[in-house]
Formats: C-alpha cells, sequence, structure tokens
C-alpha cells in the first residue's frame, strides 16, 4: 500500500514542489532557495521517512499500525494550512513583479490581487523609486 501510494505521488502532484522551489524566490536569492530546500527536504527524509514510518509501522518497534496514519494527517493538515498562508500565488507574475513584490514586503496572500506598475508605465517618478529598489536589492 505504501508502495501504491507513493507511486501515485510521484506521478501527479509530488514533482510539483521542483517547480515550486524554483519559481517562488526571489532571483537573488534562488540558487540558496533551492539548495536550502533540497538539503531540508533530504534531511526530513532520513529523519522521518527512513525511521519514524518504519518504527511506526514494525510489529517489533512501536506498533502503530494504521493508527500511524493520524500522525501523517496531522502533519499534512499543519503544513496545508502553513502553505494556505504563505504560499505566494505567481501565476501571470514576471520574475522583475515578484522580485518588487518581495521588496515591498507585500504579504502572500496579496501577491496575486496587488497591481504593480512595470518600469514602462506610470509616472517617471514612480519608475525611478521602483528602478531604485531593484538596485539597492
Amino acid at each position: 500500500m505504501v508502495l501504491l501510494i507513493s507511486a501515485t505521488a510521484d506521478f501527479s502532484i509530488g514533482p510539483i514542489v521542483y517547480t515550486i522551489v524554483s519559481e517562488i524566490p526571489s532571483t537573488r536569492l534562488r540558487a540558496k532557495s533551492i539548495i536550502l530546500s533540497r538539503n531540508v527536504y533530504n534531511a526530513i527524509n532520513v529523519a522521518f521517512v527512513n525511521i519514524v514510518s518504519f518504527r511506526q509501522l514494525s510489529p517489533l518497534a512501536w506498533d502503530w499500525g494504521a493508527k500511524a496514519a493520524f500522525f501523517w494527517a496531522g502533519t499534512n493538515l499543519l503544513f496545508n494550512a502553513w502553505i494556505w498562508f504563505r504560499m505566494p500565488e505567481t501565476k501571470g507574475r514576471t520574475y522583475a513583479e515578484l522580485d518588487i513584490l518581495f521588496t515591498n514586503e507585500v504579504p502572500a496572500r496579496r501577491f496575486a490581487k496587488t497591481k504593480i506598475e512595470t518600469l514602462g508605465e506610470g509616472t517617471e517618478e514612480v519608475q525611478k523609486e521602483q528602478a531604485e529598489r531593484i538596485a539597492d536589492a
């Protein structure tokens, strides 16, 4: 059953993580964010998936059996709540627009609704201000 669930995740929404990790960070921090996220993923995979899950299911260790699903469901619920409030919407945004949103510290839930005047639009004063913010970053 574990292999079936793993295969289903790997062939459906599982790989979307790689896209999110490479798209969300600002351009200045992209390489560092990818390295950090990959290292955290590997550490969690070793600690939880390779050690804890086997102890949960083993009759010689913790012997949780099917009750182990409650642990993973609770973990899933916590991470889904975190993603709901902290994952910014990047649909239709360029990397320059994302950098402006991060520089202006726009909350993640407002990324989709925030209007950005690009350097080709607006008054000269707004263009200079945005250019200075990008240059200072």
